[in-house]
């Protein structure tokens, strides 16, 4: 059984928040978030995708910040870059932009549209994380499995970009140094916590 407290995961205690009623749509609900102050850094592994897409953050296309580009085929860096510092509990816009056949989609994490939904959750279960696109490597490190924010129009095979995403805590006590991280997809972070603790 998964114990956020295993030495084996330092950094990390996992919180899953559910929503009274329950939760029909899990992006609907989608925070990405912590209760300490962070450093993010985010770097490009790849992908399957044909498009071009930009990986940044951004509530909307016009305040959209990319900070990733040339995705996932011609990256504009493959090191590892500085996607920025934020304050506990504050919800960090993930957000995917792409170019597709001559049309802008963009994507991001807590939005209900469609193409939101695919990019940041997994609805068909195909990863095996129980639906959720975030998968722990390491105890501050996840690789996303994003599809690009044009792949509504086609499938859902949560392969088009692959971001591994590291967490530095700005916490400096020892005994504090542990990151609570809260990623709720209505539970979905627990099938991937699950996953990497049976490994």
């Amino acid at each position: 059984m998964f114990n956020p407290c295993n030495p084996k995961y330092p950094l990390f205690t996992f919180a899953i928040a559910l929503f009274v009623g329950g939760i029909t749509n899990p992006s609907s609900a989608a925070e990405f978030k912590f209760p300490d102050q962070v450093d993010i850094y985010v770097k490009s592994l790849g992908g399957g995708a044909g498009a071009n897409s930009e990986f940044g953050l951004g509530t909307t296309s016009e305040n959209f910040v990319p900070v990733l580009s040339g995705l996932p085929n011609n990256p504009s860096t493959n090191s590892e870059v500085f996607l920025g510092s934020f304050n506990p509990d504050q919800p960090i816009p993930l957000a995917v932009l792409t170019n597709w056949n001559g049309q802008s989609f963009f994507a991001t994490i807590g939005s209900t549209d469609m193409a939101s939904q695919i990019v940041f959750s997994d609805l068909d279960n195909s990863l095996g994380f129980g639906g959720n696109t975030f998968e722990l490597l390491d105890a501050n490190i996840f690789l996303a499995h994003l599809d690009d924010a044009a792949s509504f129009t086609v499938d859902d095979d949560d392969d088009d970009v692959l971001v591994q995403i590291r967490v530095a805590s700005k916490r400096t006590t020892p005994e504090s140094s542990s990151v609570l991280a809260y990623i709720t997809l209505g539970g979905l972070m627990l099938g991937s916590a699950i996953r990497k603790a049976r490994n």
